[in-house]
């Protein structure tokens, strides 16, 4: 998609977006054969591999040697352009030393290439790790960095556009490629069901294979590899968690695919399917198990969700006459790393700006804290007692307060005990939210007669009731207590 069209734009130079989230190298290059005028005139491409072929390699458990393979091509292909290539190796957090083994391989596996092919890179991974800040910028989402560092670092590279190295390899052998859509890759005898997906980013026709339809491939197309489809489930209600499966079969091979959600996605293929005079495809009915990984499904047992998969593109390749590339490499710094913005700067920053709000919002609970409490009589009448004998006394007025009652003292008791719960753990963070003890306040003699209240005395009661419930608790607390409260209350006047 080509961006920066605007009339106001300060620059003449042309952006455009050929990524595709969650899709390995196969789909940059079947995005350039797709795109050729627009990569052949070029003047920088700015590429990353590692966090999608990682994915596909440690998440799915794809063939590595299928990735090494698409990989050798892509570098080739962008060789043979003879323009600025910049390569990208973006930061992981590994979660498990296998994690990290497999991340680790897939870099040396793109960094030998880069060597290989002369490639200008930004090895962000190896900064983040000398660095020592991968920890802190794995957020919940750990194969996207956070967007304002990435603007930076794109700013960063624009500056220096000019001083990218262009690629010294060319006229390199690679496959014979085409790409096909469904209405010329099959023999049709009907129109196939045709949706527009359109956005900012895509404008593609997405043609459905229903649960009832098996397509063969054209004849003339016989010889072709089938190395990669693009997909996209949303002729039903969009949903990130739709399944639905594929076959594809020819004379020696049967290959089952999954596809997951209702996004646009390229699956490449990782066994070797070659379109002959049988060649097929086809709805997996039966909810065959699903014989090789694709984007976020590895192999295994699957039950169709949706009863379609939405088909873009076919891929198709000639592997002919393609043999082991024999570069030189050429010794010189290719290295860009320098402009990779100072995260460990935004680290201390952003620590210290936490620091600082963590103390704000320790003394704003301090001052909220003393501001609920500010004397010695408000602290005894948030006490249990006070509160449960302002319930009695509120609903022993009438008929619909006695019904209501058990219900209010309940919830006043459970209540209690959970604010309770919460002081405790914020005293055990940080104890300069202790409240003061009830004799520094002014008011404290004051405030002991509300302990000898009518109010308190009552609650108080009702808790040594519910105490010896068992006992008789309940029976005494309306028999003798309440009536022994009420004449304490006539002679001493206090309420």
């Amino acid at each position: 998609m080509k961006y920066n069209q605007d009339k106001n734009r300060t620059c003449n130079l042309e952006f455009y977006n050929f990524a595709l989230g969650a899709s390995d190298s196969l789909q940059k290059i079947f995005q350039i054969i797709k795109n050729k005028r627009v990569f052949q005139a070029t003047m920088l491409i700015v590429i990353e591999l590692n966090l999608n072929e990682y994915g596909m390699f440690n998440d799915v458990k794809f063939d590595v040697k299928i990735l090494d393979r698409n990989l050798e091509i892509l570098f080739r292909i962008l060789s043979n352009l003879n323009t600025r290539i910049v390569n990208i190796l973006l930061p992981m957090q590994s979660l498990t030393k296998e994690c990290e083994n497999n991340l680790n391989k897939i870099n040396n596996l793109i960094k030998n290439k880069i060597q290989t092919y002369n490639f200008n890179y930004i090895d962000m991974q190896k900064y983040y790790n000398k660095k020592k800040v991968n920890d802190f910028f794995s957020t919940n989402d750990r194969y996207h960095q956070l967007g304002s560092i990435m603007q930076i670092l794109g700013k960063n590279i624009i500056k220096e556009i000019y001083c990218f190295k262009k690629t010294i390899q060319k006229n390199i052998v690679i496959p014979n490629f085409i790409i096909k859509s469904p209405l010329e890759i099959f023999n049709l005898s009907y129109n196939l069901e045709c949706k527009k997906l359109k956005n900012s980013i895509l404008n593609e026709n997405i043609y459905k294979l229903d649960n009832n339809t098996r397509l063969y491939f054209n004849n003339n197309l016989a010889g072709y590899h089938v190395i990669g489809i693009a997909v996209c489930n949303f002729f039903q209600e969009k949903n990130d968690y739709c399944f639905s499966s594929f076959i594809l079969k020819n004379q020696t091979t049967k290959i089952v695919k999954g596809i997951k959600s209702s996004y646009y996605l390229f699956h490449s293929l990782e066994k070797e399917f070659i379109i002959d005079k049988s060649s097929f495809m086809q709805f997996n009915r039966e909810n065959n198990s699903v014989t090789e990984p694709s984007v976020w499904v590895p192999k295994g047992e699957y039950i169709n969700t949706a009863n379609h998969c939405g088909i873009s593109y076919f891929l198709l390749a000639k592997f002919n006459n393609i043999k082991e590339s024999n570069l030189k490499n050429v010794a010189t710094n290719y290295d860009f790393s320098y402009l990779i913005p100072p995260v460990e700067d935004y680290k201390n920053i952003i620590e210290e700006y936490n620091l600082r709000m963590k103390l704000v919002q320790t003394h704003s609970l301090q001052i909220e804290t003393r501001l609920k409490f500010d004397s010695a009589k408000s602290r005894i009448q948030d006490h249990l007692s006070y509160k449960l004998g302002q319930v009695l006394i509120t609903n022993s007025k009438s008929i619909l307060g006695y019904i209501r009652m058990p219900f209010v003292l309940s919830y006043i008791k459970d209540k209690h005990k959970f604010e309770q719960k919460v002081y405790e753990e914020k005293i055990k963070k940080n104890s300069n939210l202790a409240l003061p003890s009830l004799e520094s306040y002014p008011d404290y003699q004051e405030a002991l007669k509300e302990k000898e209240c009518f109010t308190y005395k009552l609650g108080e009661a009702f808790i040594k009731a519910s105490k010896n419930w068992y006992r008789g608790g309940y029976i005494k607390f309306i028999l003798k207590d309440v009536p022994r409260l009420k004449r304490d209350l006539r002679e001493t006047k206090i309420l």
